[in-house]
This record gives C-alpha cells, sequence and structure tokens, in this order.
C-alpha cells in the first residue's frame, strides 16, 4: 500500500446511494450520514424537464443566438466604421499638423524679419536725432541713413 499506483478502497463512499425509479423519472436517493441532524433523504430527478420543455428550451437559446449573432454583427460594423473615421481623423490631422508646421516657419520668419526691420528702425531713428541735435539739413541726414 505504500506505492503511489496502490488505489485506497472505501466501501462507504457509495452506501448512502440507492437507485429508485418511479412512474414519471428516474430518480437518485441520496441518505445522508448520521453526523447530520438525522437521517434525512433527498430526491433529485435525473430528468428535470420533459422533452416538450427541452424543445422550448433549445428554441429560446437559438433565439438567445441570433439576437446575440446579430448584436455582434452591429458592433463589429461599428467597429469598423469607428476605425475608419479613425484612419480620417488621422489623415486631416497630419494635414494640419503640416499645415501648423509650415505656419511655425512662417511666423519664425516673420519674427525675425521685424527683429531685423526694428534694429535698422532704430539705428534710422538714432541717425536722426543726431541730425536734429547736430542741426544738419534733411538731405545730409538722409545720406547717413
Amino acid at each position: 500500500m505504500s506505492s503511489s499506483q496502490s488505489t485506497v478502497d472505501d466501501p462507504t463512499l457509495y452506501e448512502g446511494m440507492v437507485f429508485k425509479a418511479d412512474d414519471s423519472a428516474e430518480q437518485v436517493a441520496m441518505e445522508h450520514g448520521e453526523s447530520g441532524s438525522g437521517h434525512v433523504d433527498t430526491y433529485r430527478k435525473a430528468t428535470e424537464y420533459s422533452p416538450h420543455e427541452m424543445k422550448q428550451s433549445s428554441q429560446k437559446l437559438s433565439g438567445e443566438m441570433e439576437r446575440m449573432s446579430a448584436l455582434v454583427d452591429v458592433l463589429f460594423r461599428e467597429i469598423a466604421s469607428q476605425d475608419a473615421r479613425i484612419s480620417r481623423l488621422d489623415q486631416e490631422n497630419s494635414h494640419i499638423m503640416g499645415i501648423l508646421s509650415d505656419m511655425g516657419d512662417w511666423l519664425d520668419n516673420l519674427g525675425d524679419n521685424l527683429k531685423e526691420r526694428g534694429k535698422i528702425l532704430q539705428s534710422q531713428s538714432l541717425n536722426r536725432e543726431r541730425c536734429y541735435r547736430a542741426s544738419l539739413p534733411a538731405a545730409a541726414c538722409l545720406a547717413l541713413s
């Protein structure tokens, strides 16, 4: 009995089970042990549903399966539609990002040009102020610019 292949026979394993047959359906009787609240018999029918009930249940399940299949199809179509929409939005987003990048470059160039123009105007303004203080004629001031 020390071998892992040996089996243990339990003579009490099926002691409480008794097979009984009646007119309506097969039944299995099980007796609970004496350790419980007394000696109790419980019955479970081997066939719970009649063939008519099983057919109705099968038809109901079939209808539910068809309904679920239709819902899954609708869900797949909706997912495909959303996927196509996301692709379109990604393309539009890429286009917009390109435009914004171009605009950013244009604004950077404009800013650089405005800085240069500001320096030129400031220099001209200082030259005119010097001419005014030195009381030089306008033609001479323009030549300095």
